[in-house]
């Protein structure tokens, strides 16, 4: 299980770390992927699905944060997509942060395709993966049946590297209690050069939701 109230454990677990007015949960294991339309990998791939115009245009500062989330997903531990959770109390910036380190991410190539997702019903995460498979193009994008699209995205998440040069960012914002047995079913869980970033209100939530396989 997470550790969140310790700050000084093992790396390879999940640690709580404030970071200006933020909470900051991490949990290393990290996973790789490529991705191409019908399911087959295509480094041609690439395009940024975060709402940027949201981004305002007073943001400064918060160095410390984003140096500390580029820090976390710089270190790779498993097989799985490394999942890293910014909690704290409603308008905090917590989406505007993850907005700013997608930009600058994006900007500097660090990945190949970025997907944006609301985590704030399940409603809207079908949405958001329904959404993901017809971004890459995936035949199963029109599917009639909900389970085949959901499992269509989590197998593309995990299958799309093939030679371990294109990278996946996942943005799940303002995840919400509802939403973690759906997440813990369905994200992904081996790509070891991809990423999972979620934003939520509670500590609760941040350690349901980056918790994999028991740790």
């Amino acid at each position: 299980m997470a550790q969140a109230a310790q700050q000084n454990i093992d790396a390879r677990y999940s640690t709580n770390i404030k970071v200006g007015r933020d909470q900051v949960i991490h949990h290393y294991t990290i996973s790789q992927v490529e991705c191409r339309p019908s399911n087959l990998p295509s480094s041609s791939l690439s395009f940024n699905d975060a709402p940027i115009d949201l981004l305002s245009s007073h943001f400064t500062s918060r160095e410390e944060e984003l140096d500390h989330t580029e820090n976390i997903f710089r270190t790779s531990h498993g097989s799985a997509p490394t999942r890293f959770a910014i909690w704290g109390i409603p308008g905090i910036g917590k989406s505007q942060l993850v907005l700013q380190y997608v930009k600058l991410s994006y900007d500097w190539q660090k990945y190949s395709v970025i997907f944006w997702i609301s985590g704030a019903t399940i409603e809207k995460l079908n949405q958001g993966f329904a959404k993901l498979l017809a971004l890459v193009g995936h035949p199963d994008r029109d599917h009639p049946e909900q389970w085949v699209r959901l499992s269509s995205a989590r197998r593309w998440l995990e299958e799309s590297d093939m030679n371990g040069h294109f990278r996946w960012l996942l943005v799940l914002d303002n995840v919400g209690c509802e939403a973690v047995d759906f997440l813990q079913e369905h994200l992904p869980r081996k790509h070891s050069t991809a990423h999972i970033l979620l934003t939520t209100r509670t500590k609760a939530i941040a350690e349901a939701a980056t918790t994999v396989a028991g740790q």
